[in-house]
């Protein structure tokens, strides 16, 4: 059976104290007031961001293989005429 307690009967300083220790016992990674947290939302960004960097790049770099295919082909056209 759980022990039941009324919060109002127990002295403010008891209260504060078990407030402490249960701040420091949360994981810090989910709490938006701690550096934890902060560094975990920025790495997650940079993550992000080098993501949308490398999908950037396939892109380019298939982009200019297709154009350099459609150079070679028109190229090769021209030298069968």
């Amino acid at each position: 059976m759980p022990l039941q307690m009324d919060m109002n009967s127990l002295p403010k300083e008891i209260l504060r104290q078990i407030e402490k220790k249960l701040e420091m016992c949360r994981n810090q990674e989910n709490n938006p007031d701690s550096e934890a947290y902060k560094r975990k939302i920025e790495e997650m960004l940079e993550e992000d961001d080098r993501d949308q960097s490398d999908k950037y790049s396939r892109e380019a770099d298939n982009y200019k293989m297709m154009e350099e295919e459609v150079l070679n082909s028109n190229c090769s056209d021209m030298d069968e005429e």
